[in-house]
């Protein structure tokens, strides 16, 4: 056996002491695994890489790569090869042939396929991609491709808008994509179609060859830790997602939760080589390079102290609930970004620090510096509005001003111009209606009309 499938056995061995090998195994004996490898035979895969031609170097890692996945019984392997049955002179844009059909230890009939096969055409990508999730005999379980290549599509396929499509059918397929020292048009091409490697050298060829499969036949397990400020995984309840980092591509997404013995919960997760975790707290905490054992039990330890901030009104109002109405626009201490809108009535989690909170109410009520603290209950105390009705008995063109103490008037809303009655929340002081009859073109013809709101009481304006 080469290289590769001792790295494989000794993982295996090593498992057998682990506490977690009777999970792993019940998972590979249930879950039903396909991989299909989709191999370059174009002529320019006969091109020379480290001193030898770039299609000798993929023989070669393949032929190490299925023999190290021989003996999994849940596992099919297939193989689909392009540009190997037609000359490049005969431009054929339908030479892709699925050449090893999927089955269990199918690494001889690949090898030997490998052998005899020949470089020759040219690189139908798009063609060949359609034609690969048709092999599939059906979308149980876990399906991957693995495709290799070295070059750009030859024909007018759009690799990009087939992979999409797959996509959007909600075809259960992951691919992985390796260029072999791809330029850079060819780079930008592929880089949409899956998860993109660009291989260096034969070495890194091997190595991302390598990655691959043990990340897609060995499965780690990982615990998200949301610790208090006494380092206690107490927090919970709170949705997270797991990107890779390489394709900031959502892969795992859970509400976060305690298991029956009251520790945070496991889930499984495929051991790519770094992931970005985003915790949706208030606001939200991120993470970046995160790397995991495979086939181990992972810890994520994460500082999300959390408090909460309670908004209630001071009185009772006379007229119908105004709770939902009232909204508060939450920001971090002196940032410009909203990270919440709270409602009034209501107990809202936020991470420990310092807000700025804006009340939406007319007019605005500012708190700047407002602390929560870890574990405890920060109460916001709001005055009550009232609620002035505006009876228009014409059309008018008008806005509501708030009299200040000198006497001097700011502008809260603009009214509408149409007739009838119109209602708003006012906090507790003196306005004025300041309007014209939308017909008389006299500024001379503006009006004023003053009135008081008292805390949760009802005023009546008449405008006639």
């Amino acid at each position: 056996m080469k290289k590769i499938g001792l790295i494989f056995g000794l993982i295996w061995l090593l498992m057998s002491d682990n506490m977690l090998y009777g999970q792993v195994a019940e998972l590979r004996e249930k879950e039903q695994k396909r991989i299909l490898f989709l191999i370059d035979f174009s002529g320019s895969m006969l091109q020379t890489w480290a001193q030898r031609n770039k299609l000798s170097v993929a023989k070669e890692v393949l032929n190490e790569i299925v023999d190290s996945l021989n003996g999994f019984d849940n596992l099919q392997l297939g193989m689909r090869v392009y540009g190997h049955q037609s000359l490049t002179i005969y431009n054929d844009c339908f030479d892709s042939k699925l050449e090893v059909p999927f089955g269990v230890n199918h690494a001889e009939k690949i090898k030997k396929k490998l052998e005899r096969l020949e470089a020759k055409g040219i690189t139908p990508i798009a063609y060949s991609l359609e034609e690969a999730a048709k092999d599939f005999p059906d979308f149980y379980g876990k399906n991957y491709i693995i495709f290799i290549s070295d070059g750009e599509e030859s024909c007018k396929g759009d690799p990009c808008a087939v992979a999409k499509a797959l996509v959007d059918k909600g075809i259960n397929l992951k691919l992985f994509v390796i260029g072999l020292f791809l330029g850079e048009r060819a780079e930008q091409q592929l880089k949409c179609v899956g998860t993109f490697y660009n291989s260096k050298n034969p070495n890194d060829f091997r190595r991302i060859m390598t990655s691959i499969v043990t990340n897609i036949m060995f499965t780690t397990t990982v615990e998200v830790d949301l610790n208090d400020t006494k380092n206690k995984p107490v927090e919970t309840d709170i949705p997270m997602t797991f990107h890779e980092s390489k394709t900031n591509t959502t892969n795992v997404y859970y509400y976060q939760t305690t298991n029956v013995r009251g520790n945070p919960d496991t889930f499984r997760l495929p051991p790519l080589a770094d992931y970005q975790l985003t915790v949706h707290t208030l606001p939200p905490i991120e993470m970046s390079d995160l790397q995991f054992t495979k086939d181990a039990h992972n810890h994520v330890n994460v500082a999300a102290a959390q408090g909460v901030l309670e908004l209630k009104l001071t009185s009772t109002a006379t007229f119908n609930n105004i709770n939902n109405k009232i909204k508060t626009l939450v920001r971090l201490h002196r940032s410009p970004a909203t990270i919440n809108i709270h409602s009034i009535a209501a107990s809202q989690k936020y991470l420990i620090g310092s807000y700025d909170l804006e009340i939406l109410t007319l007019p605005r009520i500012k708190l700047e510096n407002i602390k929560i603290e870890d574990g405890k209950t920060t109460s916001i105390l709001v005055p009550t509005p009232g609620i002035c009705s505006i009876q228009k008995n014409y059309e008018i063109v008008g806005a509501l001003f708030l009299k200040k103490d000198n006497g001097t008037f700011e502008k809260l809303v603009d009214l509408s111009q149409k007739t009838g009655k119109e209602t708003i929340a006012l906090q507790e002081g003196t306005y004025a209606v300041i309007y014209r009859s939308k017909k008389i073109n006299r500024m001379m013809k503006t009006q004023n009309k003053e009135f008081k709101i008292a805390s949760g009481n009802s005023t009546f304006v008449t405008i006639n």
